[in-house]
């Protein structure tokens, strides 16, 4: 088990905003290391109330775009409810209307009704019909959310509402956007090309949660700045037991590409309600931990839950204790599967050989302290920038602490080492450090090394 050192937590915490984390939200942005905007239920107005105040404390604010959501429009006879029995066949073009009807739709594929608890087969398509059977008994009600697990989506990942929301993001400099229902490559690509078009600097998270994004798994992460494992809409499209595996290999495939990764999704949901969390629950928390979670999301828990804080104790209380096992049960990166972490494969080496109390990584987009991170040293990492949007980022990666440096936007070789220095010296006071980090930014680079023991 590897000590405890100076950072007691390194397990970030992403807290969702709502009525309940507004009225204590100047104690919450204490423990939290981020805000999320759901925006399935905020809007830009409730943006701008909050997003100053949580700038200004130094967090990254998320926003979390709503996407497409299928849903029952209407039910047959104008009611509010379908009671449907196993082995009953339902007309989905007629007893109920639905927002959105796959054109790839076939015989054999299953529809998901209100997080699975409705399983309907396709078993015949006509022009002006889509028989479905019931493989079991319960209520359909209007406004149920709807998946397609076997069948391929051809809508957009992101709507009109989506992209003016975003604009917004940029405008204000959110730190990060969230992608709901991402499927392939080009979901990723459109936000992104957004984002350049308006000069934006927002890192954009590609949620994880549906079939097809795992079969896409590998061009999506390559595509995003970051991955969420969202465990609500995935445990509905995928078979449940089969959860626990594509958990590890999202965020295992995630962490080799070096990019920021949360685990969402019931994360301590017992505690919408109870001010003590399951037994499972803190398992599962644990579990994410080791799996390599940079970040832990909390979403009803704190947005509309009974117990906010205590939430954010409870939490803070399980990641250190996690903590102090990571270096017997956790995952490493054993490498970073891109060309410019060159750098990290010395880095790792160095590691291997020695424990530095130290790591000071200066870094101008806060990808090189990502890339760090993923290594899960013992020491801490500061992260020097002169950039405050990513030493905000920086927040929500593991082991990670920015730090505010005397750094100018035009500093030369000379003043990066010796700032990096004058920090790991302040920081160490006796053992050992070590600085990494290439220059010049965004261009060739030189990969600078420096290991020191003071005694």
């Amino acid at each position: 088990m590897c000590k405890n050192n100076v950072l007691s937590r390194k397990t970030k915490i992403l807290a969702t905003i709502g009525p309940s984390l507004e009225n204590v939200l100047n104690d919450a942005l204490k423990k939290a290391d981020g805000i999320r905007f759901n925006m399935s239920h905020a809007n830009i107005e409730y943006c701008k109330r909050f997003s100053d105040i949580i700038k200004n404390h130094g967090l990254p604010r998320i926003m979390d775009l709503e996407g497409i959501k299928i849903r029952v429009k209407e039910i047959k006879g104008k009611t509010e409810i379908l009671e449907v029995k196993e082995g009953e066949k339902i007309d989905i073009m007629n007893d109920l209307v639905l927002s959105y009807i796959p054109k790839k739709l076939r015989e054999g594929d299953r529809i998901l009704i209100c997080d699975g608890k409705i399983e309907l087969e396709v078993c015949e398509i006509k022009e002006n019909s889509i028989i479905a059977v019931a493989k079991n008994s319960g209520v359909i009600e209007k406004g149920n959310g709807v998946n397609f697990p076997d069948t391929d989506i051809d809508l957009p990942a992101v709507t009109e509402k989506d992209m003016k929301n975003l604009e917004f993001a940029i405008q204000e400099d959110f730190e990060y956007v969230c992608i709901s229902f991402v499927k392939t490559k080009e979901d990723v690509k459109i936000v992104r090309d957004f984002v350049e078009e308006k000069k934006g600097d927002i890192s954009i998270i590609s949620k994880i949660e549906t079939n097809e994004a795992v079969r896409n798994l590998e061009e999506i992460i390559k595509e995003s700045d970051g991955i969420l494992v969202a465990r609500g809409d995935l445990g509905v499209e995928v078979p449940v037991e089969k959860l626990p595996i594509i958990q590890k290999e999202i965020l295992r495939k995630a962490n080799s590409h070096g990019k920021l990764t949360i685990t969402a999704t019931h994360i301590l949901h017992s505690m919408v309600k109870n001010d003590y969390p399951t037994r499972a629950e803190v398992t599962d928390i644990a579990n994410a931990i080791f799996d390599g979670s940079d970040c832990l999301m909390l979403s009803n828990e704190t947005a509309i839950g009974k117990h906010p804080l205590k939430v954010l104790e409870v939490l803070d209380k399980i990641c250190r204790e996690v903590e102090k096992s990571i270096d017997v049960f956790g995952y490493k990166a054993d490498c970073i599967a891109i060309p410019e972490a060159t750098l990290f494969f010395a880095v790792k080496e160095i590691l291997n050989k020695i424990t530095p109390d130290t790591i000071v990584v200066p870094t101008y987009s806060g990808k090189a302290g990502i890339y760090v991170s993923k290594m899960r040293p013992y020491g801490n990492i500061y992260c020097l920038s002169f950039k405050e949007s990513t030493k905000r980022k920086l927040r929500l990666a593991w082991g990670v602490l920015p730090y505010t440096s005397e750094l100018s936007t035009d500093g030369d070789f000379e003043e990066i080492l010796e700032t990096a220095r004058k920090v790991a010296m302040e920081k160490t006071k006796k053992g050992k450090y070590l600085i990494a980090f290439s220059y010049p930014p965004g261009k060739r680079k030189t990969h600078i090394i420096e290991f020191e023991e003071i005694k």
